[in-house]
């Protein structure tokens, strides 16, 4: 699994002119999802958000598009007809991989999602985003307000 994300972590930036899609990567036992997606409706409000939360057990979970290890095989693929497999057709404007906590499935889908630009936290996978905030992942407001700050200067 780590060398097919490896491949994916070399992409460069992609410049956007205008930001109509942005995709949300998230553990559901770290992230509060209704405050981060408060913060970045506020700070764009006219952006489609799509979003994906890394769950443990899929079963009886009440948020919609999730995904779990059970999403990918045992080679690190993922599997055809499920979220993560959506998710990661999808191109996105901005992709925010908003987990702090390394965890192989957050790092394989945020590195095989289309995202011109990612953005995130400090990992030891320093591939995996272009553009890195080292804050706590309870200041959703100041994220995306830092989000939007610096999606402005690099247009």
């Amino acid at each position: 699994m780590k060398k097919n994300r490896q491949k994916q972590f070399q992409q460069p930036i992609n410049a956007v002119s205008e930001i109509k899609k942005m995709g949300v990567i998230y553990n559901a036992q770290e992230t509060q999802i209704e405050a981060l997606k408060a913060a970045l409706r506020k700070n764009f409000p006219n952006v489609a958000i799509s979003e994906i939360a890394f769950v443990h057990n899929e079963k009886g979970e009440r948020l919609t598009q999730v995904f779990s290890k059970k999403s990918f095989s045992l080679s690190g693929k993922i599997k055809k007809d499920s979220y993560a497999q959506s998710f990661s057709n999808q191109n996105f404007d901005v992709q925010i991989n908003f987990f702090q906590k390394e965890n192989p499935f957050l790092l394989a889908l945020s590195s095989l999602a289309k995202g011109n630009i990612k953005i995130g936290f400090p990992l030891s996978e320093s591939q995996l985003n272009h553009l890195e905030f080292k804050m706590a992942l309870d200041e959703e407001t100041s994220f995306a307000e830092e989000v939007k700050n610096y999606l402005e200067k690099i247009k």
